[in-house]
């Protein structure tokens, strides 16, 4: 959400992904249990800490009564991220995949009719936030834009290639790389040496694997693709520089 609100795709600007301001382009360094960047809010909100995190990392059996509490309002909320209703310890989040390798996308996972499978989706997810911040197809049934997909080293009939990949990539948008409990933010790939640029949430700056390979002893396995192809945008208005300069002109 931080890359498409900084970066805009396909000259389009989607600035309410990260609402009231532009995303900063990490979070590093913070400190725990703080909210010190704008980004941090809508990955996991206070609210959303408050009522389904209180055990702290991997616990589970601790959200509070009746939650959420209030509005959902973060990635987490809608991705189903440590929510005890759906089995989920705190800091996991569930990616179903077809077995056969081929694309599951949104429609897929809606049209199951099982909230118990959509709603405890982290690319399902994905998608209601988009649609609450405005951009995305407003009928689930029919939504392909966001879709998870194997990788084409497992071994199954069908998979996401490192072809694939970088076909992604040149067309300005990032992939979700899927480790054995773990993912990361891919973004780039080295031409010269075949390796994937990513970013990781444990430690700042770019980190490299190769396709198929694994990273820190984490095999990766999947993907999940975000694809604003055909999606509008914001419409014209001005700067954010020039709406907060005639701010300040206003309070003087």
């Amino acid at each position: 959400m931080g890359y498409y609100d900084i970066n805009g795709y396909s000259g389009e600007t989607y600035r309410n992904l990260v609402p009231g301001t532009v995303a900063e382009s990490s979070t590093f360094p913070s400190t725990e249990g703080s909210w010190e960047y704008r980004v941090q809010h809508i990955i996991a909100s206070q609210r959303h800490v408050s009522d389904f995190y209180g055990g702290g990392y991997l616990a589970s059996g601790d959200d509070v009564p009746g939650a959420p509490t209030g509005p959902l309002d973060s990635l987490a909320d809608f991705m189903g991220t440590s929510q005890d209703v759906y089995e989920n310890a705190n800091g996991a989040t569930v990616f179903w995949f077809y077995t056969d390798g081929s694309r599951l996308t949104v429609a897929d996972l809606y049209n199951t009719g099982d909230p118990g499978i959509y709603e405890n989706s982290g690319t399902y997810g994905i998608y209601e936030y988009l649609r609450r911040a405005g951009y995305g197809d407003a009928n689930p049934q029919t939504a392909d834009h966001i879709y998870n997909q194997h990788i084409d080293t497992l071994g199954l009939p069908y998979g996401f290639s490192l072809g694939d990949y970088i076909a992604e990539v040149n067309a300005g948008r990032v992939v979700l790389l899927h480790l054995v409990n773990h993912t990361m933010l891919g973004y780039g790939y080295d031409s010269t040496t075949e390796e994937l640029l990513m970013h990781d949430t444990s430690t700042p700056g770019e980190h490299r694997m190769y396709w198929g390979s694994t990273y820190y002893g984490y095999l990766l396995i999947g993907v999940t693709v975000v694809d604003l192809s055909n999606i509008p945008g914001d419409p014209e208005v001005p700067s954010r520089n020039m709406a907060a300069i005639i701010q300040l002109l206003l309070a003087d």
